[in-house]
């Protein structure tokens, strides 16, 4: 019944359009989410191979583990997973406020690595509003590169788009990406 998307899923795009996936996850599962493989390797690998045969020309991953965990130790383990995959594959930072103290630090280390695409953020997960102060160094680092931050956002407490009204004008070269 809709046969462009028969069309995409085959991996004809019709010479019209590149296919880019913004939103990925690969990482081990937390909260006892069910998933055919837990092994980063092997999800990369099985990954790009289902990119393949859907005409998926690059994927921005966000790995579970910074945004379920040591935020510094897992994005490093992020960048190292999707690393055979130079040009097919790139990673979303996940800035976990309640690891900020040790992200920030490390916000341009990460922004320079070619590899970077952006920022992840899951405020209502972490019970952190948008609005925490925590996140202007995430906020000043998109605006400066220029890079996305894609938010989960819900009508929550934390997270509702609502909340962006006053921080987007500030941060104008900043993509704010609302999932």
């Amino acid at each position: 019944a809709k046969p462009r998307w028969n069309h995409l899923c085959q991996g004809d795009c019709g010479g019209t359009c590149d296919i880019l996936d913004v939103h990925t996850h690969i990482g081990p599962p937390p909260m006892g989410w069910v998933i055919e493989h837990t092994s980063v390797k092997a999800q990369v690998e099985r990954f790009v191979k289902r990119m393949d045969r859907c005409g998926i020309e690059l994927s921005l991953v966000a790995d579970l583990r910074p945004l379920f965990g040591d935020g510094l130790q897992g994005n490093r383990l992020a960048l190292e997973s999707i690393a055979p995959y130079p040009d097919r594959l790139k990673a979303y930072i996940g800035f976990n406020p309640h690891y900020a103290e040790s992200l920030v630090p490390a916000i341009e280390e990460f922004v320079a690595n070619p590899a970077v695409a952006g920022f992840k953020l899951l405020c209502d997960y972490w019970r952190v509003p948008v609005t925490d102060p925590r996140f202007i160094p995430v906020w000043e680092a998109a605006h400066r590169h220029r890079l996305p931050i894609l938010l989960h956002t819900w009508e929550g407490a934390c997270d509702s788009p609502a909340m962006l009204r006053d921080i987007c004008p500030k941060y104008p070269d900043a993509i704010f990406l609302i999932g």
